[in-house]
């Protein structure tokens, strides 16, 4: 009788174990990172959702490697470069701050239940990067020297395209470093570090959708001024 009850007690407990497993795996996934806050206070609007953006994606990938190993260290550069997705849960900005929280996907992520992954492109999400998906921030092979280094303009309408001009620069292996020199609601004086020579860099550039193009005013005697500014300027291919 004591063996017919335990033979009982077990197979209840194996039936209903399976139940629980399959939901708890799917929703256990560290690629993607919900609830993510976003906050920070700046001198304006622009610079205040750059510095939460930021904040956010290093706090989710800081739970990523916890998770999964991944290289601690990474720069925000490659902590970027493998940012998959950005889908905004919820935002609010002020003259000087914003607050808000994403879910962020980083790549190599299992994909979802209905086979297309995420909606990147989806309202209120960044767009995936173009090109192939770089590999792990575990095993990264060793970056190139840079070569070059040059200060460009870049002019944008709203924040979502100077975010999304960012990110593809820094996903370009032609760009090492991007340093934020100037920067306001309209536009940002950058200071770009590259891996090839300006006139090569623009053409690999171009092919990710982004413009490199100097800046050559010409004076009235046809002949091109100096200029006090940036001598390159930078942007979005069709909107820059």
């Amino acid at each position: 009788m004591i063996r017919a009850a335990m033979g009982v007690a077990m197979a209840a407990a194996l039936l209903a174990t399976p139940a629980l497993a399959p939901h708890a795996m799917a929703q256990d996934d560290p690629a993607v990172q919900r609830g993510v806050p976003a906050e920070a206070t700046a001198e304006n609007a622009v610079v205040a959702k750059e510095r939460a953006i930021a904040n956010a994606q290093r706090l989710a990938y800081q739970r990523y490697a916890a998770a999964t190993g991944a290289n601690p260290n990474a720069s925000a550069s490659q902590i970027e470069s493998q940012i998959q997705s950005m889908v905004v849960e919820q935002e609010r900005s002020t003259l000087n701050g914003y607050s808000g929280r994403y879910t962020i996907r980083f790549r190599g992520g299992r994909p979802s239940g209905g086979g297309g992954g995420d909606r990147a492109t989806a309202e209120g999400a960044l767009p995936p990067l173009g090109g192939p998906a770089p590999s792990p921030l575990a095993s990264l092979p060793p970056s190139m020297p840079l070569t070059a280094y040059l200060e460009a303009g870049a002019n944008f309408r709203s924040l979502d395209e100077w975010l999304l001009l960012r990110r593809r620069l820094l996903s370009q292996p032609s760009v090492g470093s991007l340093d934020i020199l100037a920067i306001s609601t309209e536009g940002a004086r950058l200071r770009l570090g590259l891996r090839s020579p300006p006139n090569v860099a623009a053409q690999d550039l171009a092919g990710g959708g982004i413009v490199l193009a100097p800046i050559q005013p010409i004076s009235p005697t046809g002949l091109p001024s100096p200029i006090t500014g940036p001598a390159w300027r930078v942007g979005l291919a069709g909107g820059a």
